[in-house]
């Protein structure tokens, strides 16, 4: 009985582990305190609106801010829109994270990708509020930056665990002129 009890103790914490492996829930993911506050950096110079380039009508698609002193990088997207949402990024510890408040009505949390330099940032998913496990969601997002006035969004929801068929979004957008 007793060694049945222990094997079962054992599955069942391997499955957690897995478990929290699997949604992201490993907290313990190696990162560069130097990288993530030079990425965090590296967003506040989004400050401002964006377009997508040649869209000749100038209709916002995102819009960046500073806010809460300057410990947070607030991003608009699709600003005064029904879909509108916004994403907060911020430094937890030697982390970037960002929760992303969706039109979906979830808030998916994701966290910088320990790839090198600050041109390409890429945050994955780890964990969520308002979610069931196969709920569709926002799972991955990359911001590749042009220059100081260009750069390339993508968006990658999930769904049951993979990439949802139809819920990707890659934006290439411009500074708006004033």
């Amino acid at each position: 009985m007793q060694r049945s009890l222990t094997g079962a103790a054992i599955l069942a914490v391997l499955a957690a582990v897995a478990f929290g492996q699997a949604a992201g829930g490993n907290k313990s993911a190696k990162s560069d305190p130097s990288r993530a506050a030079a990425a965090f950096e590296r967003l506040k110079q989004l400050t401002g609106d964006w377009v997508v380039a040649g869209d000749s009508q100038g209709n916002v698609v995102s819009s960046w801010r500073s806010t809460a002193a300057g410990s947070v990088m607030m991003e608009t997207l699709f600003p005064g829109q029904e879909e509108e949402m916004i994403t907060m990024y911020h430094m937890d510890g030697d982390r970037l994270i960002a929760t992303h408040y969706c039109s979906a009505r979830n808030q998916p949390r994701l966290r910088l990708l320990p790839d090198e330099g600050v041109d390409v940032l890429k945050l994955e998913f780890f964990d969520a509020t308002n979610m069931k496990p196969a709920d569709s969601h926002m799972h991955h997002v990359e911001l590749a930056f042009k220059g100081p006035d260009q750069y390339v969004a993508t968006w990658v929801g999930y769904k049951d665990g993979k990439p949802e068929k139809g819920h990707e979004a890659r934006f290439d957008l411009v500074r708006k002129k004033k």
